[in-house]
């Protein structure tokens, strides 16, 4: 029997697109399992090959992923002469937006320093909409992005961070907790709790994820946070990958986190472990550790108010310790607990001075 040219046509037609969708099945195997996919990036200027390869050329780079993630796409990028990021979003899956390929190519162009880039299937709070990853927040005098792949109850991040945090932070997207989007939520309570530590990144990470986790073990819980200077990647539940390039004459150093590596193998890669946090930093090698192992330091309020030493006055002996512990922090080498007296913890600053100045001389006698 003789086919016509118009059923051979269609017959080709038919295998050329089956092929495209075994490529993308290929490019992305656990589709299934992954909700939205994270990109990141850190270096003094991450250099132009690997924005281009890894968002755009590459067999699955993220614009590729897109492929599977079709409820739109972002970017942002912090560079040395923005303290602001400048971020694109787009409604559209990123392999069908010619939007995505210009972002790209400014981001390229501008010398980044940090890039966060998110492309979304969306299982949570608003669908229809430009992909409203990577988030953003003005927070103690810095711009915090963060993006997010997994599912967090709203529920619980609503009931650890408090009505009152939360009517003082709403969520910028959506109106109200049905068309909120969990990531969001998420990103809020990580924000409370680093702000709750005195804004030591690590000690407030490790605050959220543990007390989500002491409600609900199985949250999917990965995700990319910044603010401009470091690059903080978190595990759990989805595969997080990253790579780490030293300086050589030619390349500069530099530092990528992604849920899938770009490249046809994951040579050079290495994948993160669940509860992992890597922090990222310019110029310096990744640092890893297991927020399960972090101790964060407990605090115990004297019980006369001030009394730092606790010989149950309040006298110049406080005032100098706590003077000499001003402006500490747990990473610096002024640190001094006893001096950590007031809330936010693990910053020493007039809140706690001005305890010890209230209540000097005390127990009058």
């Amino acid at each position: 029997m003789r086919l016509s040219n118009s059923i051979l046509m269609a017959l080709s037609i038919s295998l050329l697109l089956a092929s495209s969708v075994s490529e993308f099945s290929a490019c992305s195997v656990d589709s299934g399992t992954h909700e939205c996919r994270l990109w990141g990036a850190t270096a003094d200027s991450v250099p132009t090959s690997v924005v281009k390869d890894h968002l755009v050329s590459m067999q699955y780079s993220l614009k590729n992923l897109g492929a599977y993630n079709r409820n739109g796409w972002a970017l942002a990028y912090f560079n040395k002469t923005l303290s602001k990021p400048v971020t694109h979003r787009g409604r559209l899956p990123a392999t069908m937006d010619p939007a995505f390929d210009e972002a790209v190519n400014e981001i390229a162009d501008n010398e980044p320093q940090t890039i966060v880039g998110h492309v979304r299937i969306a299982t949570s709070g608003l669908v229809d909409i430009p992909d409203p990853h990577p988030f953003n927040r003005s927070k103690n005098g810095k711009w915090w992005l963060f993006a997010h792949n997994g599912g967090v109850s709203k529920s619980i991040t609503i009931e650890l961070m408090g009505n009152e945090y939360l009517n003082e932070n709403l969520p910028q997207v959506g109106n109200g907790p049905d068309e909120w989007v969990d990531s969001e939520l998420y990103f809020l309570y990580v924000l409370k709790c680093i702000e709750d530590q005195g804004w030591n990144v690590t000690l407030g990470i490790t605050q959220a994820i543990t007390t989500i986790c002491e409600k609900n073990n199985y949250a999917v819980m990965n995700f990319l946070l910044t603010n401009g200077e470091h690059l903080w990647g978190f595990c759990k539940g989805y595969g997080l990958h990253y790579r780490y390039t030293s300086t050589s004459e030619t390349t500069p150093q530099w530092t990528v986190i992604a849920s899938q590596p770009p490249t046809s193998t994951y040579e050079g890669w290495a994948l993160l472990d669940d509860f992992d946090l890597l922090e990222a930093s310019k110029n310096k090698p990744p640092v890893i550790l297991d927020v399960r192992s972090i101790v964060i330091p407990e605090h115990s309020v004297p019980r006369l108010a001030g009394d730092v030493n606790n010989d149950e006055r309040v006298d110049l002996k406080d005032l100098f310790i706590m003077c000499k512990a001003f402006g500490g922090t747990p990473s610096r080498p002024n640190w001094d607990l006893r001096a950590d007296i007031a809330k936010p913890y693990n910053l020493v600053d007039t809140r706690d001075l001005i305890i010890v100045l209230q209540n000097f001389g005390q127990p009058k006698t």
